[in-house]
């Protein structure tokens, strides 16, 4: 049993400890104690700070900030380290060591201080709270650019085969000033036009080279440089393509989609949601880098791919969630979804202006719940009761789609009790209804045998159901 404060009980002179102890049974005879009484010196020394990471002074980024005490500290919380004033978002760490991540600030001065609320202490008995002194001191730093922008993406991909190039477009790390058409060469000549802003997209148009290998290199005295205080020029260096007028891209077709995933597939968070799936049908493997996906087609670039391969008769399942992932190695996403009422759907190859490598045009038809569309073997599409992310398109189809049921009463507001008749044109049909707010399906919610009776506010749901088609 430990005492925080012993000294509390103290008094002057002399002092006695007294124990009580109570065995569980009055009658038993067991009964032993091996009483101990230790005491600490009293640790009356306040942590301190025995660095940071970055110091103090000039730094091209100050997102995080690692401070190391000379002891182990606890009660340690985001807002006790501000940065011009403003604490900081998130915290990591345990032990000696913590991490303050802030929001990225501007370029220019910028003070480190601590909370004078802060609760930070050691683990002695009883803890001390951090140095006030170390509290009262401040630290500068000063947030310089001195980073070049440089190329983030080209489009198409430098290296690429492309079946004809008159354009190219860049994508540059920051925003940039003073780029010109003379400070790009295409085989040697100077562009027609360029045009762009900050960082991207810029575009450069050129005169068309013909077959064969095209260089396109900056010159030495370019003029690019990024938009600090004291401009950093632009980090260069040259790329090439092939122009061959024969040259097949890769037969990559848009093979399944699902537009309303509720409980099937789930992405690295483990959300369920759009997916798009995509199948290499020639002898090749294709990459996939400057390839687009888009659900419109005046925008044809909507979303690239990254550098990812698919081998002959191999699928790739991209996610359609809207959540923008296509960094090299991490689970694909698009930024945008798929509409369960029906849109295009189109896939480019990587040339610029973009062709059609495969589509469904004008759209694909209405979707229904964890029911996936996809290409048949003779080319043609159906409905799949059980989608196949990944894996050949197999199993129930289905070949058409039902008509909702009818109400015999629209929704309102009534003054009496009344029943509502469910109805369907359809021979042979199911029709299953809920009260609970959910949604029909061919498992949750009734069969609809009889009217239903409306004595209070009341919420009906209801959809037709036969094999072989879409409720």
């Amino acid at each position: 049993f430990a005492l925080d404060n012993p000294a509390q009980f103290l008094v002057d002179g002399k002092n006695q400890i007294a124990i009580m102890g109570f065995n569980t049974n009055l009658t038993s005879s067991d009964f032993m104690m091996n009483a101990e009484l230790r005491s600490f010196q009293p640790d009356k020394s306040p942590p301190k700070v025995a660095s940071f990471d970055p110091s103090p002074g000039n730094v091209s980024l100050l997102r995080e900030i690692t401070v190391r005490f000379d002891e182990e500290v606890t009660g340690v919380d985001a807002d006790d380290l501000w940065l011009n004033g403003d604490p900081a978002l998130q915290l990591r760490g345990g032990n000696t060591m913590w991490t303050f991540i802030f929001a990225q600030g501007d370029f220019g001065e910028a003070t480190l201080s601590w909370n004078p609320n802060h609760g930070i202490a050691d683990t002695a008995r009883p803890p001390n709270l951090m140095d006030a002194a170390t509290v009262a001191l401040t630290h500068e730093y000063r947030i310089v650019d001195d980073m070049p922008p440089v190329l983030a993406a080209i489009q198409p991909p430098p290296g690429s085969t492309v079946r004809g190039l008159d354009r190219v477009r860049l994508f540059f790390s920051e925003p940039v000033r003073g780029l010109e058409a003379a400070d790009l060469r295409v085989n040697g000549k100077l562009p027609v036009s360029i045009a762009g802003v900050a960082s991207g997209p810029w575009q450069i148009e050129f005169e068309p080279p013909g077959s064969g290998i095209v260089t396109v290199d900056w010159v030495a005295d370019h003029g690019v440089t990024d938009m600090a205080a004291e401009p950093n020029p632009l980090s260069t260096q040259g790329w090439h393509y092939n122009v061959d007028a024969g040259y097949a891209p890769g037969q990559v077709v848009i093979n399944e989609i699902l537009a309303a995933n509720r409980d099937g597939l789930k992405d690295e968070e483990g959300e369920a949601g759009d997916w798009i799936e995509l199948r290499n049908t020639g002898d090749a493997t294709v990459d996939l880098a400057g390839w687009s996906l888009s659900d419109d087609a005046a925008k044809p670039g909507k979303w690239m791919f990254p550098s990812v391969t698919i081998r002959p008769s191999g699928s790739l399942v991209v996610h359609a969630t809207g959540k923008n992932r296509h960094a090299l190695g991490q689970t694909l996403h698009t930024n945008f979804k798929l509409g369960v009422e029906g849109e295009y759907l189109g896939l480019f190859s990587p040339e610029l202006p973009r062709r059609v490598a495969d589509e469904i045009a004008p759209a694909y038809p209405e979707q229904r719940s964890n029911i996936s569309y996809g290409r048949l073997d003779n080319g043609g599409w159906a409905w799949f009761e059980s989608p196949t992310p990944g894996r050949a398109n197999r199993g129930s189809t289905v070949s058409g789609m039902l008509a909702p049921p009818k109400f015999s009463a629209q929704r309102g507001i009534y003054d009496a009790q009344f029943r509502v008749h469910i109805t369907t044109d359809e021979p042979d049909a199911v029709i299953r209804y809920t009260t609970d707010y959910s949604e029909p399906t061919a498992v949750n919610g009734k069969k609809y045998v009889s009217p239903v009776a409306v004595r209070r506010t009341t919420v009906v749901r209801a959809a037709v159901f036969k094999s072989g088609m879409l409720p």
